[in-house]
């Protein structure tokens, strides 16, 4: 809708009959752009989480608690976690 500028005042209804507010169309799983989304989230996420408290589980069972200092999000690196003061809690 726009609000309209004459002496009415009031809003005017789309010329075109839809509404105005529409939301961002869904993403498709595998799109690069679903990619990027997914990755600036992860990259916002882990930013927030720099310098707390976090526990790190391993795939073959390994659990760290540490400070989270920094990770590599990159695609054309592989992944990895730096924390700091860390305490394997189970081996």
């Amino acid at each position: 809708m726009k609000i309209d500028g004459g002496k009415g005042g009031g809003l005017t209804p789309p010329v075109d009959g839809k509404s105005a507010q529409q939301g961002p169309r869904p993403l498709s799983p595998g799109s690069d752009a679903y990619v990027m989304a997914c990755r600036d989230r992860f990259i916002g996420i882990a930013k927030s989480l720099v310098g707390e408290h976090v526990t790190l589980s391993m795939l073959d069972g390994t659990v760290h608690e540490g400070v989270l200092h920094t990770c590599t999000p990159f695609r054309n690196e592989p992944f990895s976690i730096l924390l700091k003061q860390v305490k394997t809690k189970k081996w």
